[in-house]
């Protein structure tokens, strides 16, 4: 099964538990994607990457260590829950790669060797995969409106930001023009419609008054003795 679907699902899990903060989404996701960590051997060459990857990271110990790392990160009062979602994360991506990487599974390496691979296992480049792929694109971005959040959240805040803004219920007036918007100026608050707003280098949304104020003030520094 191909990594975003992995995040997919370990997101979706996170994201059913009533309650759950960022940082439970966050170890959820990261339990069903951990075990792809062994895929890092391939910038040692193929032959690591084919010795190594569905071994490594793809065993119940290594199951167990990822369970127990995200126990630890948990909020207090949240510890018991994280460790049975972060394992049946891991039990997500170990199924998945079972059924649909065409890859054998040392499941109880180092202590054995022996390989599990399902008779009808699919490909990676199988047309189920492509198909699984552009699934989970399409929750990623449907996420957005479901609850009003993205899997950017934890990893990159501020494109968080700018796609749930975006999203946002236009009941808010655009102080330049009246359009309706649910964007506001994450400066000075004021409403502002996405043709009169200014994107900033660090996605940040800004009204034109506050980015002529910043422009005035950069000019300021860089004339300044």
């Amino acid at each position: 099964m191909q990594v975003e679907c992995h995040i997919a699902v370990g997101w979706l899990m996170g994201n059913l538990v009533p309650g759950a903060d960022r940082r439970f989404r966050a170890l959820i996701t990261f339990s069903a994607v951990a075990p792809d960590l062994d895929a890092l051997s391939y910038v040692f060459g193929p032959t690591a990457y084919n010795n190594c990857h569905h071994c490594y990271g793809h065993n119940i110990f290594a199951g167990a260590l990822f369970t127990i790392l995200c126990t630890i990160l948990a909020r207090p009062g949240w510890r018991w829950i994280t460790a049975l979602f972060a394992a049946l994360g891991f039990a997500s991506h170990w199924l998945g790669d079972y059924f649909f990487s065409g890859w054998p599974l040392k499941t109880f390496w180092p202590i054995s060797n022996v390989e599990a691979i399902y008779d009808r296992s699919i490909g990676l480049d199988a047309p189920i995969n492509h198909v699984l792929s552009y699934i989970a694109i399409a929750f990623f971005i449907s996420s957005v409106w479901l609850w009003k959040r993205t899997v950017f959240e934890t990893v990159w805040p501020v494109m968080d930001r700018l796609l749930t803004g975006l999203t946002l219920p236009h009941k808010l007036a655009c102080t330049q023009c009246g359009r309706r918007t649910g964007q506001q100026c994450q400066i000075c608050h004021e409403p502002v419609c996405m043709r009169h707003a200014r994107v900033t280098r660090r996605l940040t949304i800004i009204c034109p008054r506050c980015a002529a104020a910043a422009k005035t003030e950069k000019s300021r520094e860089s004339v300044s003795p």
